[in-house]
């Protein structure tokens, strides 16, 4: 099979949003010594930037990306890829169908056929993405597992029309971010959301019944997410919003009752209590 990277050739990624997963994309990629086109608004410009070196701050602390200003590689952040060949887009805007259709439809007219559309829904199937890109060939849909830990499991799967080089590239390109893919069949929430968030959504709904209080609720699951984590603070990781939206396009595909999203977080997303991103969700957190 052909090198997709030949002679080590430097990589260079665009990524669309720049909420906390395309952010923690970014500086994954700037930590691995790539160069990063964050297409943001011009008003959220600077501040994109700001978020994204803090970030490869973080991932250099803890050992996930190597550490030294001579290891990172470049961050630009546009209103647009008109003037940036990449070789790689991740779509990182939010769950909601109508901005991942816009966002989707938008950069198709700057890139290259054959470059990968590797879209970060945790909800939408990939045939679905790929309908609104209007290149099924170049569409893969991925899921990140743990984003702290130094080589983290990456669901990846394919629609019924990506190309198979596509897919070799887009697979590629995750390795070379320090990802460890595993393919999976396409779907509604394909693997990883359809097992862990409806279990989120019944911890969260518990909550709100006052059957245990948050801390317990997490200490009692802590053998299943470790002893410093639980389910709910794995919902404010995650960020209450991006869950409901991710649960509300489970439950319109599949029916499935335990994806329809709970009062708990419900009442909490129309607080503005989104998690760790908004400081305070089922718990608080400074600055």
């Amino acid at each position: 099979m052909t090198d997709p990277f030949p002679n080590n050739a430097p990589i260079c990624l665009a990524v669309l949003g720049a909420g906390s997963v395309g952010t923690h994309i970014a500086a994954l990629g700037v930590g691995h010594g790539m160069t990063v086109v964050v297409v943001a608004e011009p008003a959220a410009q600077e501040s994109t930037a700001v978020r994204v070196w803090q970030r490869l701050g973080q991932l250099r602390s803890r050992g996930t990306v190597p550490a030294g200003e001579g290891a990172s590689g470049a961050l630009l952040v546009r209103s647009g890829l008109s003037a940036f060949p990449v070789d790689a887009v991740f779509e990182a805007v939010s769950e909601r169908a109508v901005l991942k259709a816009k966002a989707l439809t938008e950069v198709v007219r700057d890139l290259e056929p054959g470059t990968p559309l590797i879209s970060c829904s945790s909800g939408i199937p990939v045939d679905e993405l790929a309908d609104w890109a209007g290149r099924p060939q170049d569409v893969v849909g991925v899921l990140l597992g743990d984003a702290d830990l130094p080589s983290a499991p990456i669901e990846v799967a394919r629609g019924r029309h990506t190309a198979d080089e596509t897919f070799t590239r887009a697979r590629a390109v995750l390795t070379a971010l320090g990802f460890e893919p595993v393919d999976v069949l396409d779907g509604p929430g394909r693997v990883a959301a359809r097992v862990l968030y409806p279990m989120l959504n019944a911890a969260a709904r518990l909550a709100g019944e006052n059957a245990a209080s948050v801390g317990d609720i997490d200490r009692l699951l802590s053998w299943c997410f470790g002893p410093l984590s639980g389910p709910l603070r794995c919902v404010d990781r995650i960020g209450i919003d991006t869950l409901v939206e991710a649960l509300e396009q489970i439950h319109a595909r599949t029916g499935d009752p335990s994806c329809l999203p709970c009062d708990t977080l419900q009442q909490k997303l129309a607080a503005g209590e989104l998690g760790v991103k908004s400081g305070r969700g089922f718990y608080e957190y400074e600055d």
